[in-house]
């Protein structure tokens, strides 16, 4: 599958902090694709797209974005989750970036892999899309300042502390 400036490409989650689900959610054409990826594959594609645009000097049209992410939407209800998002990689192509997602089936059945996602974004909404991901990633759980695990919404026992709950 091919997305060439899709009218929306967002990464959300749905569920309650330490329960939550990421999904990568593409929509183009009236249709909407939900791919179900990590945290940390999220937080990854944030940080490398940055990094690759730091690295090319290249601003977008209005620099780095730092607040004010244009689209804060949540994600299209219903979710219709088909794949889940396995390798991903990042190219420039043409003057935009493409991003490579493979997938793999959901189904347990199938031990194969799935069709590539391609993802064609202009710069200018790469530096926006990465910046709504760090937000979506870092809106979950804080970590203890002592031991650095997550703290749940019942407390936490952190170890450095002697078991005391904090």
């Amino acid at each position: 599958m091919e997305f060439v400036d899709p009218k929306r490409c967002v990464i959300g989650t749905i569920g309650l902090p330490g329960e939550r689900t990421f999904y990568w959610q593409i929509t183009h054409d009236g249709a909407s694709l939900s791919l179900k990826m990590e945290k940390q594959q999220a937080a990854i594609i944030a940080d490398e797209l940055d990094d690759l645009l730091d690295e090319l000097d290249i601003a977008g049209d209005d620099g780095r974005v730092t607040g004010g992410l244009k689209d804060t939407e949540p994600l299209i209800m219903p979710i219709d989750e088909e794949y889940a998002v396995g390798g991903m990689g990042i190219f420039v192509e043409d003057g935009r970036i493409r991003i490579e997602l493979s997938m793999l089936s959901s189904d347990a059945d199938s031990d194969k892999q799935a069709d590539l996602v391609i993802i064609y974004l202009a710069v200018n909404r790469v530096r926006e899309f990465a910046a709504r991901a760090r937000a979506v990633v870092s809106a979950g759980r804080g970590n203890c300042p002592f031991c650095s695990l997550p703290i749940e919404r019942t407390g936490h026992i952190c170890a450095r502390s002697n078991g005391y709950r904090r």
